[in-house]
């Protein structure tokens, strides 16, 4: 990490961690294969309890996709407010143009995620 990123507690944001392991999966996989990425999936990520569920963003790709739409998701910024090394976003999800959902979080992907959350409830309670 770089100097500023260090001393705002970079190694403890989730977006950099996921970065990471996303990294190491990938150099396993071109080094040794599926096998070897599928097995360090399982025995290292799946049974250390370390495993978090799909994103609510992913969830609500595979909704959308299920029905028939492939590009009609969108994230916007709304509001971005605090000082520097506390800012807050406030996103929006639109699909197919209409507004699903919005979420506030610390970073980007936080409040994407919400946002994303709140359009796959609201999606799921309409059908």
């Amino acid at each position: 990490l770089g100097v500023g990123e260090a001393r705002s507690k970079g190694n403890e944001k989730d977006s950099i961690l996921s970065d990471v392991l996303e990294a190491v999966i990938g150099a396993i996989y071109i080094d040794g294969g599926y096998e070897q990425a599928n097995s360090f999936i399982e025995n290292f990520i799946m049974r250390s309890g370390s495993y978090a569920p799909e994103s609510h963003k992913t969830e609500l790709q595979e909704l959308v996709q299920a029905q028939g739409i492939t590009d009609g998701i969108e994230y916007e910024i709304t509001d971005m407010s605090g000082p520097s090394h506390d800012m807050r976003f406030t996103v929006r999800v639109l699909v197919n143009g209409t507004e699903m959902g919005r979420g506030t979080g610390s970073s980007k992907k936080e409040a994407e995620n919400m946002a994303a959350g709140l359009a796959v409830e609201k999606i799921r309670n309409n059908r």
